[in-house]
């Protein structure tokens, strides 16, 4: 009988680990996963293995240079950041938390896409109580620094929904049956409460929240 492939199945074995390499992450978001003790070269997407390719290029053929390319060109932009060293997201055999890992990609796009992000949620393999608890971790290790640079889609994106929850909020008469909120926490927590679960992995936990209102709060602040 023939296996059939379920879409992104080659990918469950890393997403059940706690912490990922620098390289896996790179080929991961490349669009394949190493798999078996011969590292074969595995689709994310269909499961097709791809034929002797060997890491670093040395084949040939114009599929495997495409990848290589694709593996370097993400390579180059993680090492071109500055990624946090702190206790729960880094271990000093050169692995982070893979939640600190996806936090990161997703704010590279269009370099960097997810496809399979909702996907993992739904299917359990990733949640928002871990992801919680690692941005926990950065929120008191790291502080934000503004650069000056606009903001990329995906931001774009999450601030816009942010922006459609908190009118519905005003709109709907139930929530006004809650009173006045007493300070931006209070929102924060309402949102992650009623909001992250419809919407997982898309910035509306109470930490997430709570970062895009103080970017809304500066932009206010140097406009007066």
């Amino acid at each position: 009988m023939k296996n059939i492939q379920i879409p992104f199945e080659s990918l469950i074995p890393l997403l059940l680990q706690d912490f990922w390499s620098r390289d896996e992450a790179c080929m991961v978001f490349t669009g394949y996963v190493w798999k078996g003790a011969g590292g074969r070269l595995t689709d994310i997407e269909t499961g097709e293995v791809i034929p002797e390719f060997r890491d670093g290029g040395h084949s040939r053929s114009a599929e495997h240079v495409l990848i290589n390319d694709r593996y370097l060109e993400i390579q180059q932009v993680w090492d071109g950041a500055d990624h946090s060293l702190d206790s729960g997201i880094y271990r000093q055999n050169g692995h982070w938390n893979k939640y600190y890992i996806l936090d990161w990609a997703s704010t590279k796009a269009p370099v960097i896409e997810i496809p399979w992000l909702d996907w993992a949620y739904e299917k359990g393999f990733l949640n928002e109580k871990d992801h919680q608890r690692m941005l926990d971790i950065k929120g008191k290790k790291v502080v934000a620094v503004d650069t000056g640079k606009e903001a990329g889609e995906d931001e774009l994106t999450n601030r816009n929904r942010l922006i459609a929850i908190l009118k519905n909020m005003l709109l709907d008469p139930k929530v006004g049956k809650h009173g006045v909120f007493q300070n931006q926490e209070a929102i924060a927590d309402y949102i992650e409460n009623n909001f992250n679960e419809k919407y997982p992995g898309k910035k509306l936990t109470a930490n997430g929240v709570k970062e895009i209102l103080a970017t809304g709060n500066k932009a206010l602040k140097d406009t007066e």
